[in-house]
């Protein structure tokens, strides 16, 4: 594995420390916490109480060793790794690493331990400052109240007798000292993806954090092969068809988000994936995967396999997760191309799939409308709606057919036409 830079940044007791030894024990590779860096140096502050932070930080010796891949934070030579946890040296912590001084000291060990190493950095300002050219870049989120919860639970577990209020008060104290000084402050990168941790047990939160990064690797794994059979495809399709797109401003740059199509080619996949710009995941019939060549297509544009002969629950839970980590999923509601024949008229078949999974996950849903008659040389136009909301207050089976139906006649009148639907 090439070597790889996890950037995980987030507030105080968002359980940065926590799950980033998890992950990069899931991954076998290497953990810098740069919290306890800073702690260390916090810890040799109290001790020496400093006049000129210019010469303390000048005359900083933290060193990291790593023992059964487990860090060990030393200062002045010193393994002080299980002296820095407490609340007087988090405080101190927090206050010197508003020194510019001082966090250009640290940010200059760091850097050179992430150039030789693969390696999960977790702090403050990793995404945005330390290692901006980072692989993954994730800002762990929850409310003071949730990481309030968890450090008293921490403290307890260690012997002491923490006060709640105490705790909250030291929390909204380094959330307020972090975020407002002036070098570096503790913001979110603007490619850092937001990973709420709100509600979850530790282990829920693991998890699904390592899945999500699991996914992330994978993406990037294959993100020259994407660019390329975009490439590829595109240059094929205008040469052989008119392509005409409007509404492009109408796709949410980022967060969880289901479009929805109609479907009348084998065609109405490229054209969504090639001309909407959003990694949109598919779930495409498990057949696909038997044949090597379109197996490694639609795995390299991570597409979930989905088995049609039965009620498949896990397609659906993994499309589920994908939304709740903030991705883009492509659904034909009218599941296959197959046209339904009732006294003479045309008639499709719906599924309800893509409202429940609005309704379950709060995700808006974008309509498009494919319009062509996909002859070679022909016309086609691709028209994006805007995202539509579902009001989830209820959930009956007639409430999602309803939905559903709605949400194609609004598919269907962005190319003008109307149709009636079978039950799914």
């Amino acid at each position: 594995m090439k070597k790889i830079n996890i950037a995980i940044d987030g507030p105080a007791g968002a359980g940065k420390s926590t799950m980033s030894r998890y992950i990069a024990q899931k991954l076998g590779i290497a953990y810098l916490d740069t919290g306890a860096m800073y702690r260390a140096a916090g810890l040799k502050y109290l001790k020496e109480s400093p006049d000129d932070i210019g010469s303390f930080a000048a005359k900083l010796d933290i060193d990291i060793k790593y023992f059964n891949n487990e860090m060990h934070i030393y200062s002045d030579g010193e393994d002080v790794t299980d002296k820095i946890r407490t609340k007087e040296v988090s405080i101190a912590a927090s206050d010197i690493a508003v020194h510019r001084q001082v966090r250009e000291k640290m940010v200059d060990i760091q850097r050179n331990i992430a150039k030789k190493l693969s390696l999960v950095m977790d702090g403050r300002d990793i995404g945005s400052f330390v290692l901006k050219d980072a692989d993954i870049k994730i800002f762990l989120t929850a409310t003071v109240e949730d990481r309030a919860r968890r450090r008293f639970l921490e403290l307890e577990q260690k012997g002491e007798t923490p006060d709640m209020e105490e705790v909250k008060k030291d929390i909204a104290y380094r959330d307020n000292n972090d975020s407002t000084r002036e070098f570096a402050p503790l913001v979110k990168a603007a490619d850092a993806i937001s990973f709420d941790t709100t509600g979850n047990t530790l282990e829920e939160s693991k998890q699904l954090l390592y899945e999500f990064i699991k996914e992330e690797l994978m993406i990037k794994k294959y993100r020259i092969t994407r660019a390329v059979i975009e490439i590829s495809v595109k240059t094929l399709m205008r040469f052989f068809y008119k392509i005409v797109v409007t509404g492009s401003e109408n796709v949410p740059a980022s967060g969880p988000l289901i479009i929805c199509a109609n479907h009348s080619s084998y065609l109405d996949v490229p054209v969504l994936q090639c001309y909407i710009r959003r990694l949109i995941t598919f779930i495409a019939k498990k057949e696909l995967y038997k044949v090597p060549v379109i197996s490694f297509i639609v795995r390299s544009f991570d597409s979930i396999p989905v088995d049609r002969d039965s009620r498949d629950v896990s397609a659906a839970r993994e499309a589920y997760k994908r939304l709740r980590r903030g991705r883009c999923i492509g659904i034909f509601p009218e599941g296959t191309r197959s046209v339904h024949i009732r006294k003479g008229k045309k008639k499709y078949r719906i599924r309800t799939g893509a409202v429940k999974l609005a309704v379950e996950t709060g995700s808006p849903i974008l309509p498009v409308g494919i319009k062509s008659s996909f002859r070679i040389f022909s016309r086609i136009e691709m028209i994006i709606g805007k995202p539509l909301y579902i009001n989830g207050s209820e959930r009956s089976a007639e409430f999602f057919r309803k939905e559903s139906v709605r949400l194609m006649d609004e598919i269907y009148g962005l190319t003008g036409s109307r149709n009636e639907y079978i039950g799914s």
